[in-house]
């Protein structure tokens, strides 16, 4: 028959022999283990090598973990932050299983990790929406910034018929300041992600420095671009799998992340090293960045880029459609298409020097092409040319303005 529980404040293991061994709570309430080898006892905690305090643990149901779903911990967590009973890392710690959330799980305030353990898995049930979403925290007068996220070792499932995503890194204004999120990174680390329908695994918007480090992306199926990154600071992707279609972009109407100085309005880097179908690059009112392609089995494709370097490595075609920068061919494999940059100008009457300001800035080392509208025909030449101006010169003056067509082409 049952029997009742024995209690105890602590238990002394082999008292006879050399030394302490006790089983023991200390004064939070956590198990204590005390021996020869930890002579001032070590907590669960210590033993599993949790280096902080702020301790979530999520399991299935049954096996006893303090939490069964991601969101209830995270929401957890907020709460205490919100409280200030506890300002300091906090650490999600999901067990193997998998967790069908009711509502997305949302990260709203800083220095947060949520780590899977073995094959834990995170869905929605009933509700077309993003899995998990990192974004700011305003309420009450009170704001929260999330300047730095850690998401690590889970697979993360999309099931959506309206572009949702697995992680979705939202930036914004709040409280009438530039977007803070991602302010020191939002790191997604070792995910498997997983799409179906318009389903996308990563979309981040006006966000600050977002970084992808290993995981694949082999189980998605959306029928859109997979990692969609508009206006954020930065973006770094190393190492990840079936990197199916990435779309960058950035749009200066857009709420702006805090950390893009005004001369680098984005940057996208170390895109290389992985299997990328292909990159789609959209800068609307964009005074200058960098972004770097290799390593990719496909391609980039530019649009409306005022960039100031395009950089291709590896086996890589760029094609540039109404941009204007500089391309860098990585190594003689490169092939680079690039479209003529063309406008209309007017030669004074009298005059024999025409200066065509290009607006925007890009390198010098370009071919300049001059068709002469308003005959008579004579002979020009370029006299000048700088990354953001050429002047022609033309063999004789004429008496009426005299239009001309101007076009240029990236010289090599």
């Amino acid at each position: 028959m049952a029997q009742d529980p024995f209690k105890t404040d602590q238990v002394q293991i082999a008292p006879g022999t050399t030394g302490t061994r006790l089983i023991k709570a200390d004064s939070a309430g956590r198990m204590v283990f005390q021996d020869i080898d930890a002579t001032a006892g070590a907590t669960l905690r210590q033993i599993a090598a949790v280096a902080v305090d702020g301790l979530y643990v999520v399991g299935p149901s049954g096996v006893g973990a303090a939490y069964t779903s991601v969101k209830a911990a995270v929401d957890a967590a907020r709460s205490a932050r919100l409280a200030a009973t506890w300002t300091g890392p906090v650490l999600v710690l999901v067990f193997p299983g998998t967790y069908y959330e009711t509502a997305p799980v949302v990260v709203d305030f800083d220095d947060v990790t949520i780590q899977g353990l073995g094959k834990a898995t995170v869905a929605l049930t009933g509700t077309d929406d993003d899995v998990i979403v990192v974004k700011a925290y305003s309420s009450g007068g009170v704001d929260l910034r999330p300047w730095w996220t850690k998401i690590a070792g889970l697979r993360i499932s999309c099931d959506s018929v309206s572009g949702k995503a697995c992680v979705h890194v939202q930036g914004g204004d709040v409280s009438g300041s530039p977007s803070e999120v991602g302010k020191k990174a939002v790191i997604l680390d070792d995910l498997a992600y997983v799409t179906s329908g318009t389903g996308v695994a990563v979309f981040a918007e006006s966000a600050n420095h977002i970084r992808i480090v290993g995981g694949t992306a082999k189980k998605c199926a959306g029928s859109t671009a997979q990692f969609v990154v508009d206006t954020c600071a930065s973006l770094n992707v190393l190492g990840l799998g079936d990197f199916a279609w990435c779309q960058l972009s950035y749009d200066s109407g857009h709420d702006q992340p805090v950390e893009m100085p005004m001369d680098w309005w984005f940057r996208a880097s170390s895109l290389g090293y992985v299997s990328v179908t292909n990159v789609l690059v959209t800068f609307l009112g964009c005074n200058g960045g960098t972004l770097a392609v290799a390593g990719t089995s496909g391609g980039a494709v530019v649009i409306g880029s005022r960039n100031d370097v395009i950089t291709a490595a590896g086996s890589v075609a760029v094609s540039t459609f109404g941009s204007f920068g500089t391309v860098v061919p990585g190594d003689a494999t490169v092939e680079l298409s690039l479209p003529n940059y063309s406008g209309e100008a007017t030669l004074p009457d009298g005059e024999t020097d025409l200066e065509v300001e290009f607006g925007f800035v890009r390198s010098d080392s370009y071919d300049v092409n001059i068709v002469m509208v308003d005959p008579p025909y004579v002979p020009w030449g370029v006299i000048a040319k700088t990354p953001t101006a050429f002047t022609v010169r033309f063999s004789d003056t004429h008496t009426s303005p005299r239009l001309v067509r101007w076009s240029t082409v990236r010289a090599f």
